[in-house]
């Protein structure tokens, strides 16, 4: 089962990898590498980490996980 905790430490994953590839000059990979990561490591499937990745957007975008 996927906890809140567990969610939040994948969000903070999933805006690295976004980070990463924004780094690299690589922004149209960003899907691909966020659902290979997560159907790898988390088993997502793509439904899921598209989701996910949406989600961390959408987080870092509105400052939300500021710590």
């Amino acid at each position: 089962m996927k906890t809140q905790t567990k969610k939040l430490d994948i969000v903070r994953e999933v805006i690295d990898i976004i980070r990463e590839c924004e780094a690299d000059e690589m922004e149209m990979c960003i899907s691909m590498q966020v659902c290979w990561y997560l159907k790898d490591n988390y088993g997502y499937d793509r439904a899921e980490a598209t989701q996910m990745l949406i989600s961390a957007e959408l987080i870092d975008e509105l400052g939300l996980l500021n710590d």
